[in-house]
């Protein structure tokens, strides 16, 4: 029997650049992704590579970069109906309802809206793990085809599928630690709505104290990269900076949380960030569909600090929350 060394990985050296603040170009970028998803690094070195994305950052090019090769490590579902619409609330509130109600309204308009959503990242219940309480959310990625063309909207689990599964090694390595990087998070909700050809995206940013995003102005930095992003890579974005400094309702537990969303959709017990918000949404969705065929409209952000008019206006009490 043989015995040879086995050499390093050369994208554990790609990791020390970011590490010293370097720029990574895409093939860097995509050989880092690469060795993730088969293997050929460590959760240490995972962790190594999280941390210095957490410590320094990447820029929009590299972001969006980081995107494309997590989506190219997976399964892309191509939809022979169009265009695609995708609802994203980067959450962090508790007792958050908002994305199975949008999802619901939009695809009882006739809007097409196959929704993949995560487990908990770095809250007690994500949306996977509230709607599997009354539906299955494990489908394969030619069910999720089928379900979005012939129903319109549905709700699944993205782990389920083949869909930029990077992601998910990634997620199981940065839970313990307790750290979402920016850049990994913009380029994770980016990457699984690529997979699924999306061509407008509507995200919700929650901010207030106890949030993902916690300020204001972090609040605004995150919408402005998503815009950016999008331009980058080809996908209508628009966001909204909506009030999150207080629990959106009291159930929590993933078992109550259907029966909330149902007094929610009804229009019962609701708070009004949340009722302001379960309808503008929507609205946005709407007005895209009719004018898609029109000239394009410049991307627009709710309380972004960005000189455009909103169609999504931000659901924050005057009195209360961040000025």
């Amino acid at each position: 029997m043989d015995v040879s060394y086995s050499p390093s990985p050369e994208s554990v050296r790609t990791i020390r650049r970011k590490m010293d603040r370097q720029k990574l170009s895409e093939t860097e970028i995509r050989a880092v992704v690469n060795d993730i998803y088969s293997g050929s690094l460590s959760n240490i070195e995972i962790s190594s590579w999280l941390t210095a994305l957490y410590i320094n950052g990447m820029d929009i090019d590299e972001i969006a970069a980081f995107a494309r090769a997590m989506v190219d490590t997976g399964d892309v579902i191509r939809f022979d109906k169009g265009p695609v619409y995708d609802f994203h609330s980067m959450g962090g509130v508790p007792g958050n309802k908002i994305t199975p109600i949008v999802v619901s309204i939009c695809a009882a308009a006739g809007l097409m809206i196959p929704k993949t959503s995560s487990r908990a990242i770095s809250s007690a219940c994500g949306t996977s793990d509230f709607v599997e309480t009354f539906c299955n959310i494990e489908v394969s990625a030619e069910k999720l085809k089928e379900i979005g063309e012939t129903v319109g909207g549905a709700f699944v689990w993205g782990g389920a599928m083949n869909i930029a599964p990077v992601d998910d090694i990634v997620i199981k390595v940065e839970h313990p630690l307790g750290i979402n990087p920016r850049a990994q998070m913009l380029a994770s909700i980016l990457s699984k709505k690529l997979a699924i050809g999306a061509k407008y995206l509507l995200v919700d940013i929650p901010t207030g104290a106890g949030t993902k995003v916690p300020t204001l102005d972090d609040a605004r930095a995150y919408a402005r990269d998503f815009m950016d992003l999008g331009e980058k890579l080809g996908m209508h974005i628009e966001c909204a900076i909506t009030y999150g400094d207080q629990p959106v309702a009291p159930p929590s537990a993933p078992t109550w949380r259907p029966g909330s969303a149902y007094a929610s959709w009804r229009a019962r017990s609701i708070p009004r960030p949340s009722s302001r918000r379960r309808a503008n949404a929507p609205a946005s969705c709407w007005r895209w569909q009719g004018s898609r065929t029109g000239r394009r409209r410049r991307p627009s952000c709710s309380g972004a600090g960005r000189p455009t008019r909103s169609s999504w206006r931000s659901s924050r009490p005057r009195a209360a929350g961040p000025t």
